[in-house]
């Protein structure tokens, strides 16, 4: 299993990490090597001791000091060393994204160039993924490609691989995304070659339905393991789907709302290996939104996994219900991640997104009140959203900005295929569709409302805000640019539970 550049170099890649746990516990070696971290920490490295090698070191660290302030500075130094390899290489490379002199959308083009040999990758095979194949002697390799950024990396990686006379197929959560709610996945089978569509369960002949993530083992690794992070995370999922099901602009509405359960995750705790359980791992819930009553069922096996955890959670009356925030506290829960979208009732309604403004504000007060980091995304530019819209949003954030530890203030994107795309015409919505022998891949439309892109007027509108607004410059300030949301959930925020738990120390 090869994970290529990039994806972030805080946590293994989920997607893979947990394929490979599901195929070892029904019985395949499927050796995990993450190319991504080999290639992010070879560029790390030559640049020897100085600034870079001590920003791994407090990003690494585990005995305090990794505050919002000391993260931005150590950061600047990495992605200046990444500045000077995008000029090297002419491929721009930062600390969540490498694309290429093309563009990332075209698979044709990227193909293209890297068979001209410019794509910045041949020192990480000899370095990283030959010796290993040399050891191994795989069969077949699966390249498991989760996201656009890594589509360059895995383009040129199975060409290096098929050079080698190995069989390889390319499978990920990107490819299945493009096949069902995108555009162009066509192109990929043109120059990945054979595609691994699903959850993997045709590698190991489950039963149909059979939920490959409900059995799972520690996976074998081969490479470095040395993420940039201060304790181990470790990718998991209680279950896949989304409980609420009902966003009109929600591209993933076809998938089934499956439970994964608890027993899963103690199996997989109990298999891992000395030296992350001596670490204090810190658990990734990957689930879309944790449904309330999945949680609470989960929250004897997180406690009793000695992990802190963070992840998705609807801002909405059913977090509230019982202590199931206190529980969960009290269970290691770091940071949860809500999505208020809009302070705008009308607008909510509309999308059927299930959430009310008074209700969100009174969940993140409860959750920051407890200890919980908060990080709240904010959703501007919806069709039918106007200033006092957006103008109501704002003043949410600052009304809540003590309890708003981090933000992700985002524009809205019309995906090519939901509900909302196929109900254009309702809300005046014209998106603009591919022209004939256009190869790019793509998940999201433009679009204009009365003739016009909102997304103009939203920006104008966000950078007035942030010039404006100290509540909202507060909460940025403490949001990291890099490395989210793994290192979000172990910064020191005053008010919050640290990480450095009495629990994981020697």
């Amino acid at each position: 299993m090869v994970s290529p550049p990039v994806c972030t170099p805080a946590e293994p890649p989920s997607g893979a990490f947990l394929l490979s746990a599901a195929l070892r516990a029904r019985g395949f070696d499927a050796v995990l090597l993450d190319l991504s971290l080999e290639f992010y920490m070879g560029i790390f490295e030559r640049e020897g001791a100085g600034q870079v090698s001590k920003a791994l070191e407090l990003l690494r660290g585990r005995r305090g000091g990794f505050t919002p302030q000391t993260h931005r500075t150590a950061c600047g130094f990495l992605h200046g060393s990444l500045v000077e390899e995008s000029r090297r290489t002419g491929w721009r490379t930062t600390l969540m994204d490498l694309e290429p002199p093309t563009g990332s959308h075209s698979p044709s083009r990227i193909l293209q160039i890297c068979e001209e040999g410019s794509a910045p990758f041949q020192d990480l095979y000899e370095r990283a993924l030959d010796p290993v194949l040399d050891e191994l002697k795989p069969r077949e390799i699966l390249v498991s490609v989760s996201y656009l950024s890594q589509l360059a990396g895995a383009i040129d990686a199975i060409r290096h691989i098929a050079r080698r006379g190995i069989a390889t197929r390319a499978g990920g959560s990107l490819l299945n995304s493009l096949r069902e709610t995108g555009e162009g996945a066509g192109e990929l089978g043109r120059v990945l070659g054979r595609l691994e569509y699903g959850d993997g369960g045709s590698l190991a002949g489950t039963a149909p339905g059979e939920a490959m993530l409900n059995r799972l083992r520690w996976p074998l690794t081969a490479g470095r393991t040395d993420y940039i992070s201060p304790r181990p995370v470790v990718p998991f999922a209680i279950s896949t789907g989304c409980f609420w099901n009902r966003c009109l602009f929600c591209p993933d509405r076809t998938q089934p709302f499956r439970k994964i359960g608890p027993d899963a995750l103690v199996s997989l705790m109990e298999d891992a290996p000395g030296e992350i359980v001596s670490a204090g791992p810190v658990i990734h819930l990957l689930d879309s939104a944790l449904a309330p009553g999945y949680l609470d069922e989960a929250l004897p096996s997180l406690r009793r996994s000695g992990a802190a955890f963070y992840g998705f959670a609807r801002p909405s009356r059913d977090i509230l219900s019982g202590d199931l925030l206190e529980r969960a506290a009290e269970s290691g829960c770091a940071m949860l991640q809500y999505g208020v979208e809009s302070a705008d009732r009308k607008l909510l309604e509309t999308f059927d997104k299930g959430i009310d403004p008074d209700t969100a504000s009174e969940v993140v007060r409860r959750t920051a009140g407890l200890g919980i980091r908060t990080y709240c995304y904010f959703l501007f530019g919806l069709p039918g959203e106007g200033p006092a819209s957006r103008v109501g949003t704002m003043d949410f954030i600052e009304r809540n900005a003590a309890d708003i530890d981090y933000a992700n203030i985002s524009i809205f994107n019309l995906p090519v295929n939901c509900e909302l795309t196929e109900r254009a015409g309702e809300f005046g919505i014209r998106p603009v569709r591919r022209l004939q022998g256009d190869d790019r891949i793509r998940l999201y439309l433009p679009f204009t409302t009365s003739g016009e892109s909102p997304r103009h007027e939203v920006r104008r509108f966000l950078a007035g805000a942030k010039a404006s607004r100290p509540g909202l410059r507060s909460v940025l300030t403490r949001t990291p640019r890099w490395f989210r949301a793994a290192h979000l959930a172990m910064l020191e925020i005053d008010g919050r539970r640290s990480v450095l738990d009495p629990r994981f120390e020697d």
